[in-house]
């Protein structure tokens, strides 16, 4: 029986010899270096990995779309992501959102999610804005937005959208937007578009009348005019779906059976799905790592409001 096991332990040696020289930290072309190659035919794979090293992004809402661009960001391997919400995880999030696991039920959000990111990349420098975006604090929440080269706005209310995005135009912040992800079922008919081609997405039009009508985006035409125009773009990539999703029959509960608190269901009454969700998160996060690659960041048209 000894003599077994110390074969055993003979057969083992090669196997614990590789182990004790893997690094205890490995390094940035360590773990991302497939994003180098993968970019090689427009740019060198040290200036790819150099220039997603030094981005810093920001993430507003990192609920079922957000939290897979913080995903999708990390494991790009992006230098420095800011995490914008002030919600708790709850029960009825662990269909779609990364940090939703059963033992994060109850945590913050950006606490459960930074912990989370870091086990991807241990030299991520995170930071966590703990409150929501909103338009009546956003000259404030986000500090000096100008510190940030991309604001992916990831939240589902149409005025503080359009709130952020004014103030993007207003610091000369790229900017992507993500529409709505309730009721949809198919992730293939996702699109990368100017926000004033994403005609397809109720959410994002209640955005585009908000900027037109409060931060004086231009408008189309007058009532009684026929729409012939063609829109000039605004600068703001939109990230939506071209699949109309169904009105919704089945009503929600605020508070599940099993008891209130982050136990309650935060669902939409259209149901959601990690497959379209998560698509449009990775969507988005595809569309910032493009820029950050080739350095061109979209910025809103110059001179698009009236001065």
């Amino acid at each position: 029986m000894h003599r077994l096991s110390f074969i055993a332990l003979l057969a083992l040696l090669p196997l614990i010899s590789s182990l004790s020289t893997l690094p205890s930290h490995p390094s940035h072309p360590d773990l991302f270096g497939g994003l180098g190659r993968l970019y090689q035919a427009t740019t060198t794979p040290q200036n790819t990995l150099a220039r997603l090293q030094s981005a810093n992004v920001l993430v507003v809402g990192i609920g079922g779309v957000g939290s897979w661009v913080a995903e999708g960001l990390s494991r790009s391997g992006v230098g420095s992501i800011a995490l914008c919400d002030l919600d708790d995880v709850c029960v009825s999030n662990i269909n779609r959102q990364v940090q939703a696991l059963v033992p994060n039920v109850g945590k913050m959000k950006v606490d459960a999610l930074s912990d989370h990111l870091l086990t991807i990349n241990p030299s991520l420098q995170i930071t966590k804005i703990t409150d929501f975006a909103t338009a009546s604090n956003i000259d404030t929440v986000f500090g000096n937005l100008e510190e940030f080269d991309v604001v992916v706005d990831c939240i589902d209310d149409a005025r503080d959208k359009a709130a952020i995005i004014n103030k993007c135009q207003e610091t000369n912040t790229t900017v992507v937007t993500v529409g709505g992800g309730a009721g949809l079922r198919d992730p293939t008919q996702i699109r990368v578009k100017d926000i004033t081609k994403a005609g397809d997405d109720k959410l994002l039009f209640w955005v585009r009348k908000h900027l037109r009508q409060k931060y004086g985006f231009p408008g189309g035409p007058k009532p009684g005019e026929k729409n012939n125009h063609r829109p000039k773009k605004w600068g703001v990539w939109a990230i939506s779906s071209e699949e109309r999703s169904p009105p919704s029959t089945t009503p929600v509960t605020s508070i599940s059976a099993t008891g209130g608190g982050s136990l309650r269901r935060c669902d939409s009454s259209l149901g959601t799905a990690v497959f379209t969700t998560g698509a449009l998160g990775f969507v988005a996060a595809s569309k910032v790592v493009d820029m950050i690659v080739h350095d061109e960041l979209t910025k809103i048209k110059a001179g698009i409001k009236p001065s």
